[in-house]
């Protein structure tokens, strides 16, 4: 009875190996050289740097696909809706400084992984996040998850943060 067992996880390893494919040579999904240069230009448009692109309009308008939207904060908040408000929103912002790489992933076969640190969002410390980039086969971004520690961010920008009642000890 158990040598039956033997067959049956092998051919479920083999239909799970073949639903979900990773990233080798011939595959259509995005290499780690790929994600490097997409993580490269998008920091080059955060920080006012040009890219191997141009400008940081004309980089914006090759990366992000016709159907870009931003989430951030929740499954469902959509901070920018389209290509067109993440342009204008990201240009009329003011450029980061301090940017750093702590580790670039291919994720699956076509999202791209970024956890990054700001150093100088403000003089209360870096702030840490992710940014999730789901990628189309021209390798525009259609969508970006972003989460990153809030609160740190809002200290270091200046807002008035405070413990409630929920939190102290009680």
């Amino acid at each position: 009875m158990k040598l039956s067992t033997l067959p049956a996880a092998l051919a479920l390893f083999a239909s799970v190996s073949r639903t979900h494919p990773t990233a080798h040579p011939g595959d259509n999904c995005i290499t780690q050289s790929q994600a490097d240069k997409s993580v490269e230009r998008w920091i080059g448009v955060v920080t006012r740097q040009n890219t191997d692109l141009g400008t940081q309009t004309a980089t914006l308008d090759v990366i992000l696909a016709e159907d870009f939207q931003e989430h951030s904060n929740s499954p469902s908040e959509i901070s920018f809706p389209s290509k067109q408000a993440y342009i204008n929103g990201t240009l009329a912002s003011n450029p980061y400084r301090g940017v750093q790489t702590i580790e670039i992933l291919v994720a699956g076969c076509n999202n791209i992984l970024w956890h990054w640190k700001f150093t100088e969002i403000g003089p209360k410390g870096p702030v840490k996040g992710f940014n999730l980039f789901a990628m189309n086969k021209e390798m525009q971004v259609t969508r970006l998850r972003l989460e990153f520690d809030t609160i740190s961010w809002g200290v270091n920008v200046g807002f008035n943060v405070t413990r409630s009642g929920a939190f102290n000890g009680q």
